[in-house]
């Protein structure tokens, strides 16, 4: 089954994507009448926004790269145990480079 997209739910609701982009970010401006057919047409369609499509649209990736030489160095590791602990209960994802040093 296809991934429902901000279209799909625009579609079912007979709105603009716009308009559905304003409701999932509680913009004051969308008709009450408006923002439930949005919400009844998310809540049928299931829809989930993609969290990188929200961050590429608010142009900031909320991710924190790490690059290590190799991954099985205790210091290293330790290092990374505290990294992953500080951002544990943030917003940001880890994403984590492997570099083979010979």
């Amino acid at each position: 089954m296809a991934r429902v997209t901000i279209r799909d739910v625009a579609e079912h609701a007979g709105v603009g994507v716009g308009t559905v982009s304003r409701v999932l970010n509680e913009n004051p401006s969308v008709r009450d009448a408006t923002r439930r057919k949005v919400l009844a047409a998310i809540e049928t369609l299931n829809y989930t926004p993609n969290p990188i499509a929200r961050r590429l649209s608010l142009r900031k990736t909320l991710a924190i790269a790490v690059v290590v030489p190799f991954f099985t160095r205790p210091a290293f590791t330790e290092r990374l145990r505290g990294v992953e602990y500080a951002l544990a209960d943030s917003e940001y994802d880890l994403i984590l480079f492997n570099v083979m040093v010979y």
